[in-house]
C-alpha cells in the first residue's frame, strides 16, 4: 500500500504545468476570438454611417430615418456588447489599449450619426407641446383667408471638399451657414462635420487634429489659411479667361459656353476685390476674337457706330439673342449640315468615283467614244499602262507584247503606236529596254 501512494504524487507532478499551459492557451484564443468580434462589428458600424453620410438630406423621410435610427441602435448595441467581452478577456495590456482607442472611435462616429438623425427628425417633425404652442386653434376652425400655406424647403448642405482654391468661397461660406452658425452642435461635432465633408489635400489638412472642443477652430483656421489665396483664385479666373477656344461653327452652345465663362470669371473676379469697371474694350475684343465668322459679322452690323468702343454689357446681349436664334434653326433643320463643311473632296493620286472633280476629270478624257481606251492584255476599259496583269510581266515580255499588238497599227500609219510612244516616254533613252523598243521601227 505504501508503494502504490509513492507512486501516485510521482505520476501527477508532470501534468500540473501541462494543464496552466492549456488554460493559458485558452484565454489567449478566446481573447483572440473576442478582439476579431469587435474588429468585425466595428467594421460594420463604420460602413453603416458613412453610407447614412453619403446620401443627400434631402432624400431622406421620416419613415426612412426611422429604420435607420433602429438599425444604427443595434449595431452600436453589438459594438458594446464585443468590446466589454473584449475588455473582461485575459489579453495583453498593448492589445487593450488599442481596442479602447478604435472603441472610442467607432463609437464617437455612431454617436455623431444618431444625433444628426434625430436632428432631422425634429426638423421634419416637431414636438408636440411645440406645435401646440404655436397652433394653439386647429386650421379648420380657422377661416379659408387666415390658413397659411406651408411649403416643405429640403434641407441645405454643403458639397465635398476637395482642396481646390475656386471651391473654397463657396465650401467656406455653405459650411458656415449650415454647421458653424447651427446653435445646437457644440464645436467637436462641428469639427466632426468639418472631417465629413473633406477630402483628398483637404482632409489631410486637418487629419490629426483630435476630436474635441478645443480642435476645431484650430482646424478651421488651418483650411482658411490654407486656401484663402486671392491671388491664387485671381490667377485661376485669368487663366481660364485667356484660354477660352474659338469657335469655328455656329453652334448655339459653344456660343453660349464662350459668353457663360466670361461672365463667370468677372463675377469671381469682383468677389475678389478686382475692379472690372474698365474691362469693356479688352472683354469686346477678347469675346469677339473667339465668335464664328457669321455671328461676328451680325455683330460687327448691329453696331450704330464703327468709331465708338462697345460696351461687354451690349456683346452679352447680342450674343443670349445669337444664341436663341442659333438654337431656334437647329430646331428647324436638325439635319442641315454646319455651315463650316464643305462637301469639296481634295484632289487625290487614288481615283474615285464619289469625287466630283474624279468625275468631272473623266467626263474631258473620254467625251470621245472613239479614242476609249480598251487594254489589249484582258479586253477591260482601260489603257495598257494601268493594266495590272501588264505590270505583272516581266520588261521582256512586255517589249515583245508591245511589238506584236501595236505592229499593225504603226504600219497603217507609218509611226510607233501611242502605248510604244508612252513606253518610251517612261524608259530613260540609252537602257537596253529603250534600244530593243527602237529595234522593231528602225527594222520595219
Amino acid at each position: 500500500m505504501g508503494g502504490t501512494g509513492e507512486e501516485k504524487p510521482q505520476s501527477l507532478l508532470p501534468q500540473a504545468p501541462k494543464k496552466t499551459r492549456a488554460k493559458s492557451q485558452s484565454d489567449e484564443e478566446e481573447a483572440a476570438i473576442f478582439n476579431t468580434k469587435l474588429l468585425f462589428e466595428a467594421t460594420r458600424l463604420e460602413k453603416f454611417c458613412d453610407k447614412w453620410w453619403n446620401i443627400a438630406e434631402t432624400d431622406h423621410s421620416e419613415a426612412g430615418l426611422k429604420t435607420y435610427l433602429e438599425q444604427l441602435n443595434k449595431h452600436m448595441a453589438l459594438v458594446d456588447m464585443a468590446n466589454e467581452n473584449l475588455q473582461m478577456s485575459n489579453i495583453e495590456e498593448t492589445i487593450r489599449k488599442s481596442s479602447e482607442e478604435r472603441y472610442d472611435h467607432i463609437n464617437d462616429s455612431g454617436l455623431n450619426t444618431r444625433l444628426r438623425i434625430n436632428e432631422i427628425l425634429s426638423s421634419i417633425r416637431p414636438a408636440p407641446e411645440e406645435a401646440s404652442r404655436t397652433n394653439p386653434t386647429p386650421l379648420a376652425t380657422l377661416p379659408p383667408s387666415n390658413q397659411p400655406n406651408y411649403l416643405k424647403v429640403p434641407a441645405c448642405d454643403t458639397e465635398v471638399f476637395y482642396g481646390g482654391y475656386e471651391d473654397w468661397p463657396s465650401f467656406r461660406d455653405m459650411f458656415t451657414a449650415v454647421y458653424i452658425s447651427h446653435p445646437k452642435l457644440s464645436p467637436a461635432q462641428k469639427l466632426y462635420h468639418l472631417r465629413q465633408k473633406t477630402r483628398g489635400k483637404a482632409a489631410l489638412l486637418i487629419k490629426n487634429y483630435p476630436l474635441n472642443d478645443q480642435s476645431f477652430e484650430l482646424a478651421w483656421n488651418a483650411l482658411k489659411h490654407r486656401y484663402e489665396n486671392r491671388r491664387i483664385l485671381v490667377d485661376n479666373q485669368l487663366k481660364t479667361l485667356f484660354n477660352i477656344q474659338p469657335v469655328t461653327s455656329e453652334n448655339g452652345e459653344r456660343i453660349q459656353y464662350v459668353q457663360t465663362t466670361i461672365n463667370n470669371c468677372l463675377s469671381t473676379l469682383q468677389a475678389n476685390g478686382v475692379s472690372t469697371a474698365n474691362c469693356d474694350p479688352m472683354l469686346v475684343y477678347l469675346c469677339s476674337s473667339k465668335l464664328p465668322d457669321e455671328t461676328l459679322a451680325l455683330w460687327e452690323q448691329s453696331l450704330n457706330s464703327r468709331k465708338e468702343l462697345p460696351l461687354w454689357s451690349e456683346l452679352d446681349q447680342f450674343l443670349t439673342t445669337r444664341y436663341e436664334v442659333v438654337e431656334r434653326l437647329t430646331t428647324y433643320r436638325p439635319n442641315k449640315p454646319k455651315p463650316n463643311q464643305s462637301n469639296f473632296t481634295p484632289r487625290s493620286s487614288t481615283p474615285t468615283n464619289n469625287s466630283f472633280h474624279s468625275r468631272n476629270k473623266t467626263h474631258s478624257l473620254h467625251t470621245d467614244p472613239k479614242r476609249q481606251a480598251s487594254c489589249k492584255l484582258c479586253n477591260s476599259n482601260h489603257s495598257l499602262i494601268n493594266c495590272v496583269k501588264f505590270k505583272e510581266l516581266s520588261v521582256q515580255d512586255r517589249n515583245k507584247f508591245v511589238r506584236e499588238n501595236s505592229e499593225q497599227m504603226a504600219k497603217a500609219k507609218g509611226t510607233a503606236s501611242p502605248i510604244q510612244q508612252t513606253l518610251e516616254n517612261r524608259i530613260p533613252s540609252g537602257t537596253p529596254q529603250a534600244i530593243q523598243m527602237a529595234t522593231p521601227r528602225s527594222q520595219h
